[in-house]
């Protein structure tokens, strides 16, 4: 899987563009302004910082985030 192909579309920060799924979690890549971070389950997070990042999210796919969360 060559990531760096994937992440050549991706054209906006904080926009995860998902590339594939294995069992009940979704494989995403994505452009941020921030750090890389290990989260564990349940701990709301976001990042923050002035160089550009490229990520690999593994996520769960019930993973709830924060724009969708009514509160």
């Amino acid at each position: 899987m060559n990531l760096q192909a994937y992440l050549s579309h991706v054209s906006d920060y904080f926009s995860p563009e998902l590339i594939g799924e294995v069992n009940d979690v979704y494989v995403k890549v994505a452009k941020i302004k921030g750090d890389i971070y290990i989260i564990k389950r349940g701990i709301n997070h976001r990042v923050s910082s002035t160089d550009e990042c490229q990520i690999m999210l593994i996520e769960n796919k019930v993973t709830a985030h924060t724009g969708d969360i009514v509160s």
